[in-house]
C-alpha cells in the first residue's frame, strides 16, 4: 500500500520535488482516518451509494501545508480490481459535500499480476485539533458476487506520524444480495393451514353457488 501512495505522490507533485532538498520536512503530525459513514451490509451488484472519512490532525504540527499551492495530505486507497472493459469493480466519485478538495484516480501498473486501480482524496491544510470530512459516493461496478475489503490510508510525504496505528481504516462491500428470508416450520404450519382453509371455503362457495344456479 505505502508503495502505491509513494508512487500517486510523486505523480501528483513530481519527482524532482520529493528528491531535491526544496521541500523541508514538516513537522511530526499524527493523523487519524475514522469511517463515519461506512457502505450498508450489503451492497449488490450495480448499487450505489455514499461512504464518509474523517481525518483528525491530533498535531503536534501542522498537516497539509501545501507546496507551491498543491494539496499535500490525501487519504488513499489501492487494489481495486478493475475489468479491462469497464473499468474497476467499484468506483469511487467526488461528494461534492466534503472537506476534501477532490478525488484523483490512477492504475497502478502490478505487472505481471493484473493492473489495479488507486484512488485518493486530497485534504487542505489542517491545523492541531482541526478535523475534515470527506464524502465519497461510489458505485458497484461489476456482477460478481463477492467481498471487497479495501485498506484506506491517510499519510503526507514531508513529515512523519508518530502514531500510525489510527491512520488507516477498511471499507467493507459485500457484492453478494442479500438472502431472502425463510419461513419458521411453524410460520410455515400456519401458512399451509391459511391456505387449506381458504381452498376449502372456495370450494364450499362454489358447492352453494352451483346448487343455487340449479334451482333458479
Amino acid at each position: 500500500m505505502k508503495r502505491a501512495l509513494d508512487k500517486a505522490y510523486l505523480t501528483f507533485l513530481g519527482i524532482w520535488l520529493v528528491s531535491s532538498g526544496i521541500w523541508a520536512q514538516n513537522p511530526a503530525v499524527d493523523l487519524e482516518l475514522e469511517l463515519i459513514e461506512p457502505p450498508p451490509f450489503a451492497t449488490p451488484p450495480l448499487s450505489s451509494g455514499t461512504i464518509a472519512f474523517r481525518l483528525t490532525n491530533h498535531g503536534p504540527g501542522t498537516a497539509g501545508i501545501p507546496f507551491m499551492g498543491l494539496p499535500t495530505l490525501i487519504i488513499a486507497t489501492e487494489t481495486v480490481p478493475i475489468d479491462p472493459v469497464f473499468g474497476p469493480h467499484i468506483w469511487f466519485y467526488w461528494n461534492p459535500d466534503s472537506d476534501c478538495l477532490y478525488l484523483l484516480f490512477d492504475v497502478v501498473n502490478q505487472d505481471p499480476d493484473p493492473s489495479t486501480a488507486l484512488f485518493d482524496a486530497a485534504f487542505g491544510q489542517l491545523e492541531p485539533g482541526e478535523s475534515a470530512i470527506c464524502r465519497l459516493d461510489y458505485y458497484v461496478n461489476t456482477l460478481n458476487e463477492q467481498t471487497y475489503e479495501f485498506e484506506w490510508i491517510s499519510n503526507q510525504p514531508n513529515s512523519t506520524d508518530p502514531n500510525p496505528n489510527n491512520s488507516n481504516t477498511v471499507t467493507v462491500f459485500r457484492t453478494s444480495p442479500l438472502a431472502i428470508p425463510t419461513l419458521s416450520e411453524y410460520a410455515l404450519g400456519i401458512l399451509a393451514f391459511v391456505l387449506m382453509a381458504a381452498g376449502a371455503f372456495l370450494l364450499r362457495w362454489r358447492s352453494l353457488r352451483t346448487g343455487c344456479e340449479r334451482l333458479t
